[in-house]
Order: structure tokens, then sequence, then C-alpha cells
């Protein structure tokens, strides 16, 4: 048992008895444990709010709060939090790019719904109070450990996979945009993550997104092939093993076909 909780510490940098907690409430199944861990703890936040915030982490959140309001009533300046700019600029001082998956994780800390929303003063302090992080250097170290994770723990990576849905979503949309899933899928789909698909299944299936007209992604689409590339990582697989009785998404149905009309499953 002692290997299983310093492997679960490891990939989620909890305590020991955090470790304990989580897998002896799953019967010390470590993929059970590490899925309730990533649900509970980093799916929101723990509000265990400080009587005061570090100086230096409310400075940190001062130089990327570029929206502010003048509250009529009072003539105070009162906070709206950080936009996209100032999101985006916090991204690069860190050393990152928006498109970055590592960002995701990013967001996810902070408690972003969507990449368009203002991260407020409590939700961008609470955030990093709660890691223990006050300054960039902190944050950064944090990062790396988070995107580790992600490269590594294919069940914290579903779990990004899946948040990213709402994060890239248009503001009152349900589904997202062909062209925007197809980006994103590069990136999850991509060199450098746990999930290893074949090369002529990524080409195949990309060909197939560009001339099948689908124009949107719903969230159950998303989840759903993401499952799929899980179970079928190569055109050999899906070939042997594929059944249009399971209840995949018409969408996967219609893949198959494109397959077996152009002699890719011969």
């Amino acid at each position: 048992m002692d290997s299983i909780v310093r492997e679960f510490q490891q990939l989620t940098s909890s305590s020991n008895k955090v470790a304990r907690k989580y897998l002896s409430g799953n019967d010390w199944n470590l993929n059970y444990a590490l899925n309730e861990f990533y649900d509970q703890e980093l799916g929101g936040f723990v509000h265990d709010v400080p009587r005061e915030y570090p100086a230096e982490l409310i400075e940190l959140f001062e130089r990327y709060n570029n929206q502010k309001y003048v509250d009529g009533s009072s003539g105070n300046e009162e906070d709206v939090g950080i936009d996209a700019d100032g999101l985006i600029q916090f991204i690069e001082d860190l050393g990152y790019e928006l498109e970055d998956l590592t960002t995701l994780c990013l967001a996810n800390v902070m408690g972003c719904n969507n990449l368009t929303d203002c991260i407020t003063r409590n939700q961008f302090l609470e955030a990093w109070y709660n890691k223990k992080c006050s300054n960039i250097k902190d944050i950064k170290d944090e990062l790396e450990t988070v995107g580790e994770n992600l490269r590594s723990d294919i069940n914290y990576f579903t779990y990004i996979y899946n948040y990213s849905f709402g994060l890239i979503t248009e503001e009152n949309m349900k589904s997202i945009q062909i062209d925007t899933a197809k980006e994103y899928w590069k990136l999850f789909f991509g060199d450098g993550t746990p999930l290893h698909i074949e090369k002529e299944q990524l080409d195949n299936w990309n060909k197939f997104l560009t001339i099948s007209g689908k124009k949107t992604i719903t969230k159950d689409e998303w989840k759903m092939i993401l499952e799929f590339f899980k179970k079928f990582p190569t055109v050999t697989e899906f070939k042997d093993e594929y059944d249009p009785m399971d209840p995949w998404p018409y969408i996967m149905d219609e893949y198959h076909e494109y397959l077996e009309e152009n002699g890719k499953l011969n």
C-alpha cells in the first residue's frame, strides 16, 4: 500500500494524509482514487479564505487587474477583474501561449468557466493562496507540476480534456465550432500526451473532418471522441474491434463508413 500512496502523492502533489483518504475511500484502486481527487480537489475551490492574503500575491493580481469601474454612489474605484487581455499577458509572463495545453490547467486552477470571463480578485487570490503560490516563480513551478501530470497521467489528462469544452465554447453556445475542435484535437492528440494515437488514424480522422461538412461538436461528442481514441488508437484496432451497435455518437459511424468507402479498412 505504501507504494500506491507514494505514486498517488507524486501524481497529485498531495500529502500522505490526503492520499490515504482518497485511496482508502476507493478500496485502494489508484485510478478511482485519482478520479475522485481530480473531481473534488481540482473541480472547485477549497473555500478556506484567509484573513489576509500575502502582499506579494495581491500585487501580482493588481499587475493584471485591468478591469475596474467607479461606483456611482460612493465614487470609489471597484475591481471587476482580469479580462482576456490581462489573462493573455499573465500567460505570456509565465512563459506559455494561449494555445498551450498547460494554459488549460492554469485556467482550471483559477476556476475559470470560459476564457472570456473576467477572473475576480477573490478567485485569483484564493486559487493561488490554496496552491501556496504568491509570485510568478511559485506559479511557474506549480504549472510545471500540473503540466507533467497532464503529460503522464491519463486520468488527469481526461479531466482537463473534458473540462476544456466549456472553457473554449463561445458565449451562449452549447457546441463548439469544428475548426476550434480540430485545433484543440491537434494539441490533445499530438505528441507529448499520455494518449498515443497512430499517425495514420489521426490523418484519416482529420481528412474525414475536412470533407464531412460537419460544423459543430456537442459536449457529448467531445467527450466520446476522446473515449473512442482511447479504445481505437490504431486503424487496425478500429477495423477489428469496432461494433456499429455500440453507443458511439453518429459521427463515429460516419467515420467508419468513410474509411470503408475509401478502402482504408481492407
